[in-house]
């Protein structure tokens, strides 16, 4: 996922399912600090305006796909760390959007 075209939440796994149950694998940034905009109803909770850039492999290369539009994320903060995460309604989102 991307902002601004710089990478701010990155998974991988071989299917997108694998790859969406997986941990954030990009350090936390102060750009994606910046850009979750706190849920004032639930605290823990932020959205998260981005681009979703879905690279796929097919044989021995691979296809990026990237949403011309971006779609809003809920995110939830982890533990004590502080890092975000991807909460059941964002992997729904991003599921929906790489059909």
């Amino acid at each position: 996922m991307s902002v601004d075209g710089v990478t701010v939440l990155r998974y991988a796994g071989a299917t997108l399912d694998e790859a969406l149950a997986g941990e954030n694998r990009e350090r936390p940034s102060a750009l994606l600090a910046e850009r979750v905009v706190l849920d004032p109803q639930r605290p823990g909770f932020g959205k998260l305006s981005c681009r979703l850039d879905i690279k796929k492999p097919i044989g021995a290369q691979s296809s990026v796909t990237t949403n011309k539009h971006p779609v809003d994320l809920v995110l939830r903060r982890r533990g004590e760390t502080g890092d975000w995460e991807l909460t059941a309604e964002a992997v729904a989102t991003i599921k929906d959007a790489a059909r």
